[in-house]
């Protein structure tokens, strides 16, 4: 649920010009600093609502690819994908 939701609020519904997150921020970023930061709290807070506890096994309990069978959509890997879209578009 938790996943769903802020997918929801970051990507919206992917079409190019709907008001998300993903369109209203990321062309104003420059580096990919902050949306790190995000996914690793993201990260972080996911492993600890699958196992209910704050330590570092959750790492090993779920890795990452299990987050992104559930789901998860890192931000940075988002953002290079629009640049990377824009870029070509500009071309």
């Amino acid at each position: 649920t938790m996943i769903k939701r802020y997918n929801q609020k970051f990507y919206g519904n992917d079409k190019i010009g709907e008001l998300s997150w993903k369109y209203w921020f990321f062309p104003t970023i420059t580096t990919d600093k902050s949306l790190k930061i995000i996914d690793e709290h993201m990260q972080k807070y996911l492993r600890y609502i699958y196992t209910g506890k704050h330590n570092k096994r959750n790492y090993k309990i779920v890795p990452y690819d299990t987050l992104k069978l559930l789901g998860y959509r890192p931000l940075v890997h988002e953002y290079y994908k629009l640049k990377s879209f824009n870029v070509e578009d500009n071309m």
